[in-house]
């Protein structure tokens, strides 16, 4: 038995059929490795690894095609930087931390440190058939100033990037601009960020991405929903990322290019940055993604809409 069924609308499932979306928490399969899971729903199955340098989902398949969306070296779902004002604190991964399994969660966690003076829960769950969630907790012993939780994903060569933008300044229209990410020479060979406004753009240079772990970007336009989609066009799938506006203060992403030279074309990933603002000893932040496993004809708003129906459910 599936435990915890919330009913929610409807949506087209993989194989084709109607089905209704659920938010429930699916059982795990212990594997022969202590450290990682398995799981299976009628559309979707993959592994969840607890702790170590790859933890996150892993080994992820659309059913029944067998398409696998993510990079099958790394994972979906991963704390990665840790950073604050005019700072970089730690990568979580390279630091001490511990996985615990139980029936319907993978739980990882990170004491505080003298160089991240915070303890952090990452919990993995999936929660419908064709669902993924990943919830982080933040509980800092000491201020953390426009503190950022990094959190990171890195997909397949064949499956490419989407975002939706803000409308172009001075146009005149409130209506989303679906962006398929594309190189073009002003932005070769940086990384891509779209902030949720202003005030979250300037984290981009108070100096916490420079140092000993540089990274440049190209901002443009502000997002319009926290929302990434990475897609396979020859097989009509794709997976929607969704965050939550109020939590995620900027999308970071990589494009898509002909040159099979470019690194950033190679690295295909995508990230959520977290907060952005002020941490205080006793507060308590949580940062919630999903992940939809869905058909996606690269044109339909049926992203958009995931993201608007998740959100409006809190």
């Amino acid at each position: 038995p599936v435990p915890h069924i919330h009913h929610a609308p409807e949506v087209t499932g993989l194989c084709g059929r109607t089905a209704r979306r659920e938010t429930a928490l699916f059982p795990l399969t212990p594997t022969d490795d202590p450290n990682v899971v398995s799981f299976a729903t009628a559309e979707l199955r993959g592994a969840i690894e607890s702790q170590g340098e790859c933890h996150g989902f892993r080994a992820l398949e659309f059913l029944p095609s067998g398409s696998r969306p993510a990079n099958p070296a790394l994972y979906l779902g991963h704390v990665y930087r840790l950073l604050s004002h005019g700072r970089y604190h730690m990568t979580a991964r390279e630091e001490p931390h511990t996985g615990r399994i139980e029936p319907a969660r993978v739980v990882a966690t990170w004491e505080p440190l003298a160089v991240h003076p915070a303890h952090i829960e990452a919990v993995y769950q999936v929660s419908g058939e064709h669902t993924l969630d990943f919830t982080v907790t933040v509980r800092p012993t000491e201020p953390l100033p426009a503190y950022e939780l990094y959190l990171s994903h890195y997909f397949a060569p064949a499956w490419r990037p989407y975002v939706y933008l803000q409308p172009a300044p001075y146009l005149r229209s409130g209506e989303p601009v679906l962006w398929p990410c594309e190189v073009n020479e002003f932005i070769r060979g940086v990384y891509l960020a779209y902030p949720r406004d202003r005030e979250a753009m300037l984290t981009l240079f108070d100096g916490r991405w420079h140092g000993d772990h540089p990274v440049p970007f190209a901002v443009g336009r502000h997002y319009h929903a926290p929302v990434a989609v990475y897609a396979s066009a020859l097989e009509g799938l794709a997976v929607v990322a969704t965050a939550r506006r109020s939590e995620c203060f900027c999308v970071y992403g990589t494009y898509d290019s002909p040159d099979g030279r470019d690194n950033i074309l190679h690295h295909n990933s995508l990230y959520f940055g977290m907060f952005g603002d002020d941490l205080r000893p006793g507060d308590e932040r949580v940062a919630h993604l999903r992940y939809h496993f869905v058909r996606w004809d690269a044109a339909s708003d049926l992203p958009l809409r995931l993201w608007e129906e998740w959100e409006a459910g809190g």
